[in-house]
């Protein structure tokens, strides 16, 4: 497995707890005789959903963070976006997938006004010129929300090495024009 899927399989619970949205883990949807075995399908359509939302095509960039979860043979994606076209492109993959009965597509879609767009502009500045290592060329690390309040929420994985990086970033975050909150909802890889 690599690096990414892993950093992706234990993030996206984690991620959506910190953000306190509705994640579903596994439920058993068919009589199964061993425990594990419902865990094993699980964490198997899970990789598939995460292949399939690799495949999309659609361009993702720092403020796009979209996760799923699964449950039986539904799936659920959260997270956010400022493309509709991604939300929607996203649903359209995930049900293609064979064993798939039902997409919950609980994708915010953001307001994407100039005033907003500066925002996130200047948040990405600040955040890439403190840590760098978090923005490499093909995907971010750290994805930035930015609501019509001005409310910023982070997330995404860093190095432990990136912590006091990432902690003067938010402080510098906290005094762009119209920002109204920081929420760092980042978490440290184990390795």
């Amino acid at each position: 497995m690599t690096r990414f899927k892993l950093a992706a399989l234990l993030l996206a619970p984690a991620v959506a707890i910190a953000l306190g949205s509705t994640t579903l883990y596994a439920q058993e949807h068919e009589t199964v005789n061993a425990p594990t075995s419902v865990h094993d399908q699980t964490v198997k359509h899970f990789q598939e959903v995460l292949k399939a939302l690799a495949a999309m095509g659609t361009p993702e960039t720092p403020f796009d963070f979209v996760h799923p979860a699964v449950s039986g043979p539904v799936v659920v994606l959260q997270g956010f976006t400022v493309n509709g076209a991604l939300k929607d492109n996203a649903q359209a993959q995930v049900q293609k997938l064979e064993w798939v009965t039902h997409v919950v597509n609980e994708v915010e879609l953001l307001d994407v006004g100039p005033e907003l767009r500066r925002v996130r502009q200047q948040v990405l500045a600040t955040l890439q010129r403190l840590v760098p290592q978090a923005f490499p060329e093909r995907r971010a690390q750290i994805r930035i929300k930015v609501t019509l309040k001005g409310d910023v929420t982070l997330v995404g994985v860093i190095s432990p090495k990136e912590k006091e990086r990432l902690a003067a970033a938010v402080e510098q975050v906290k005094h762009v024009e119209m920002v109204g909150s920081v929420t760092n909802n980042v978490v440290e890889t184990t390795s």
